[in-house]
């Protein structure tokens, strides 16, 4: 027998049954239309009320960003030294190895770091220590300069200025590194910690080279050549240095920043600058980028505890069932408003940037110009998302899931599933709203299996019992708040921006100055325990445009030598430009 439409072996069709519309189809046609469209208004009714505060949000926001009017700061005249940049011949390689020295020492701090009196690891950083004074006799042989040890090993060094009224400027840099993993040396070119200068004399290569051995070495080249040449600071300079940069600062800048607001009190510098951002060509064009915000940062743990047993008597859902339903909700509710790529405010440094680049930069796309044109900001957040794929972690918060730990036993059933989250934290937002979030992305989870919720409570192993369900959110580690903003209007700013200019030239575009513009980066600083201290901060080296990869925490990490004399020529200028300045 063949049914309508199917072919026999022999290739013949049966014949096709014409279609019969009769009242009972019409009536399941209307049936299953009424329960598509049922469907649908459950799901548009169930949307609000998940999020009925963030599409107030976003309808809010979108009406009040139709009335902003982000600018670009002004581009300042260059700013011109009183003694131009000009070291012996013999300091180019001199310098550079200087920089190999310091790299050759490997003052690696790990997250398991015990307290400096006790962990051995912590020994070489002595070492590091002998080298640095020894290396720069002409900074701390000089009888204008105190050396401070704060907490056994972070250094504070100051330059002691002729007039008290003007605030102190204050250089800051880590002198610690990431670890190398034994796994990975024989990809190295030369040893991580050979500090080896390679045959073209263009690169120094090893683990510190570019971050952050490179500024740290780079300001006492410049302290050393300024002083040596007679120059007599009127404004304090002070050089702030941690050892355990890469590990949070607890140990080092944690220790050095209440040091100094209890010799100077609250908001004493004149401005601070700290590695992060430098240069880079975006849209055709040579950027110098100092970072003005810094993302806020928050480790969220979420544990799942469930009854146990024999997995041979499984319940419908296992407490790791449970656990990636709860991963799956955390990054679908990633997507909410609050959550989303977009801006926030208009002083928002990316948002800053992107106005700057509509202004002056050689290639911004026409079609990029016509939405800021219009005040679509969305719509510009998500073509500056598009542009390169490491530009979307700078709009809005960003949340990864990074570890996760359940079960014991393949035939038993995990009674505790943890998992932990981590969260880049959007300039325009804060701990306590993230918090919220991972809250209502869960609740759904644990009214679904008649778990109770507890959010960010400390209740003590009591909770982590056998047979007892629960959810419960904890701050892992330490959270923090995105950074106050730096001012990019005043004198502060024209100061520090037309010290740039002055000293980076694009060798592509006929030496013009760089761009220069507010912007921010994904990371944080030792700068987030320095808030108090001014209200100008900025992140920033101060190369140029590195044609290379410095590949900084990874295989083969290294820095030109023609750019390492380039941040020292910043230095060397912008010292300088703060110290004729009246300003404060």
């Amino acid at each position: 027998m063949l049914l309508d439409g199917e072919k026999g072996f022999d290739g013949l069709q049966a014949p096709q049954a014409k279609p019969r519309f009769t009242i009972k189809t019409f009536t399941k046609l209307v049936l299953l239309s009424t329960a598509v469209v049922s469907a649908a208004l459950f799901q548009f009714a169930y949307l609000p009320r998940r999020s009925s505060h963030l599409r107030g949000l976003s309808l809010e926001l979108w009406q009040s960003s139709k009335q902003w009017n982000p600018q670009c700061p002004a581009q300042p005249v260059p700013l011109v030294p009183g003694q131009a940049f000009s070291p012996p011949e013999s300091f180019k390689n001199e310098a550079a190895e200087r920089l190999a020295q310091a790299v050759r020492i490997p003052t690696v701090s790990y997250d398991d770091n015990g307290p400096i009196d006790e962990d051995p690891r912590w020994d070489v950083f002595y070492d590091f220590h002998k080298w640095l004074f020894e290396a720069y006799p002409a900074v701390f042989k000089h009888e204008s300069v105190n050396v401070t040890i704060i907490n056994e090993l972070a250094i504070l060094t100051t330059i002691k200025g002729s007039d008290p009224s003007l605030k102190p400027l204050l250089l800051m840099s880590h002198f610690d590194v990431v670890p190398v993993p034994k796994e990975t040396y024989s990809r190295w070119t030369y040893p991580p910690f050979s500090g080896t200068i390679d045959e073209k004399g263009e690169f120094v290569y090893g683990r510190g080279a570019s971050d952050c051995k490179d500024l740290m070495t780079a300001q006492y080249e410049a302290i050393s050549l300024l002083l040596q040449s007679g120059f007599q600071p009127r404004r304090t300079i002070i050089l702030a240095h941690g050892n355990d940069e890469e590990t949070t600062g607890r140990n080092g800048a944690r220790k050095l920043a209440p040091y100094l607001e209890s010799l100077y009190g609250k908001d004493p510098m004149f401005m601070i600058v700290d590695e992060g951002d430098s240069s880079e060509r975006l849209f055709g064009s040579a950027f110098a980028l100092p970072g003005v915000a810094e993302k806020g940062y928050l480790d969220v743990e979420v544990a799942v505890g469930v009854k146990g047993g024999h997995s041979s008597v499984p319940p419908r859902h296992t407490g790791i069932g449970i656990a990636a339903e709860a991963i799956q909700a955390i990054e679908a509710h990633a997507l909410d408003e609050d959550l989303a790529a977009t801006f926030k405010t208009e002083d928002d440094p990316i948002l800053q940037f992107l106005m700057c680049a509509s202004e002056h930069a050689q290639t911004f796309p026409k079609s990029w110009t016509k939405l800021v044109k219009k005040r679509d900001w969305r719509a510009l957040a998500k073509k500056f998302a598009e542009y390169k794929p490491e530009m979307k972690a700078l709009i809005g918060t960003t949340s990864a899931i990074d570890v996760i730990s359940g079960g014991k036993k393949v035939n038993a059933l995990p009674e505790l599933v943890t998992f932990l989250v981590n969260h880049r934290i959007s300039f325009s937002s804060s701990v306590t709203a993230v918090q919220n979030h991972v809250v209502n992305a869960v609740t759904p989870i644990a009214k679904k299996h008649g778990l109770e919720l507890y959010p960010f409570k400390d209740l003590g192993n009591s909770t982590r019992l056998p047979g007892k369900g629960y959810i419960q959110l904890s701050v892992f580690g330490d959270a923090l708040e995105p950074a106050p903003h730096t001012p990019t209007v005043g004198p502060v700013w024209d100061l520090f921006a037309g010290t740039a200019r002055h000293v980076l030239k694009d060798e592509r575009q006929n030496e013009l100055p760089y761009i220069i513009s507010p912007f921010a980066s994904t990371g944080n600083t030792d700068t987030a325990s320095y808030w108090n201290l001014s209200k100008h901060i900025f992140r920033y080296v101060g190369g140029p445009v590195a044609e290379y990869e410095g590949n900084e925490h990874t295989v083969d990490e290294k820095v030109s030598i023609s750019g390492h004399l380039k941040v020292i020529e910043w230095i060397y200028t912008l010292v300088q430009n703060a110290d004729a300045s009246d300003a404060w």
